[in-house]
Formats: C-alpha cells, structure tokens, sequence
C-alpha cells in the first residue's frame, strides 16, 4: 500500500500539467470570424443571410449590411445560405496564425424553375333563379 502513495502523489503533480497543456491548444485554436456577406453581380450586402458551423448546431445571421461575426475552430466548416442563392462552404485554414481571420463572401444568385400553374375558377352554385 505505501508503494502506491508516491505513485498517487506524482499523478497529481502531472495531471493539472497535462490538463493546462490541453486548454491551451484549445484555446490556440479558437478563431473569430468576421466578414460581410455581398452580392456577387452587385456587390451589395446581404441581409438574413445563414452562417452555420457545418455538423454544429450553432451558427448566426447577417445584418442588415451583410456583416457577421462568429467563433470558431481552426478547420471548421463554415456554410452561407440564403434564399435565392447558391450555398457556398468556407474552411478555416488549420495553419491559420492568430485568432482573428476576416472574409469577404460572395453570394451567386440561384435560378429555380417551378412547374407551371394553372389557376382556374371555383366553380359556384346555380343560382336560384335560373331553376325557376
């Protein structure tokens, strides 16, 4: 039993070493992402446009003049999507040095055919009249 004391005291030593080294590569690899988001023809901002984290449920939106800002991973994939546009995925580069990297998104607008319609009139009830 007094041979495991010392054991027991050195892993308690290294632990909080080990555990601090773990956050600070976590920490290293946190980024903030900001950017606007534009029309590709026009190059106007897009407003409500979605910036998701891909396989996260988190994300956020652009305002009014197509800016954003969101937190990260190093390797993260980042999607846009919005109506009328195609979707556009973004990957934060692994190698990135710092932890602030900004992007200017261009957004191609999407054509989509719908079948055609045909709208006819409700049909109505004879009248009485008629019947007499």
């Amino acid at each position: 039993m007094r041979k495991f004391i010392p054991y027991f005291f050195i892993a308690f030593l290294i632990f909080p070493v080990a555990a601090k080294a773990q956050f600070e590569t976590f920490k290293d690899s946190v980024v903030q992402l900001y950017g606007i988001v534009m029309t590709a023809d026009s190059l106007k901002g897009l407003e409500s446009v979605s910036v998701m984290i891909k396989g996260q449920n988190r994300g956020t939106i652009t305002n009014n003049k197509g800016l954003f800002s969101i937190v990260v991973l190093k390797g993260d994939q980042v999607v846009f999507t919005s109506i009328g546009y195609k979707p556009k995925t973004v990957v934060i580069p692994a190698n990135l040095d710092g932890n602030q990297h900004s992007i200017i998104q261009l957004m191609v607008t999407d054509t989509i055919y719908l079948a055609a319609t045909i709208i006819k009139s409700r049909p109505t009830r004879p009248s009485l009249s008629v019947i007499f």
